[in-house]
């Protein structure tokens, strides 16, 4: 019941970051760099597109990284990263689907850091 769970309110004003959000956080800061995120492209013009690293970070988004268009971006993309090795890490992940296992293991970092 709500009556239960009184005690668990920690504040009732400001900015909500909790839940999902921080395991986003959490995510694109500590995992997503190991699949690539921030990686430059060989030419060292700019880093990798986000778009993907993002989706895979945010639990409601991770489906989107599981499509065929997806996979051929990704592909394109771990042609053009400087450090391809780290791509590979992300393309396996979608490959074998282990997006939302992934974002479960995230979230119980969270709560162990908590």
């Amino acid at each position: 019941s709500s009556d239960d769970r009184k005690g668990d309110i920690l504040a009732n004003r400001g900015i909500h970051i909790g839940g999902t959000d921080f395991d986003r956080l959490l995510s694109i800061a500590h995992v997503m760099p190991e699949l690539g995120y921030l990686t430059r492209t060989k030419d060292h013009k700019r880093n990798l597109p986000a778009r993907y690293f993002i989706d895979l970070a945010t639990w409601q988004r991770i489906n989107l990284v599981y499509t065929a268009k997806a996979m051929s971006d990704l592909r394109q993309i771990r042609f053009e990263a400087e450090r391809a090795n780290l791509v590979d890490r992300f393309i396996h992940i979608v490959d074998h689907r282990y997006g939302h296992a992934m974002a479960g293991l995230v979230e119980r970092a969270k709560i162990a850091l908590t």
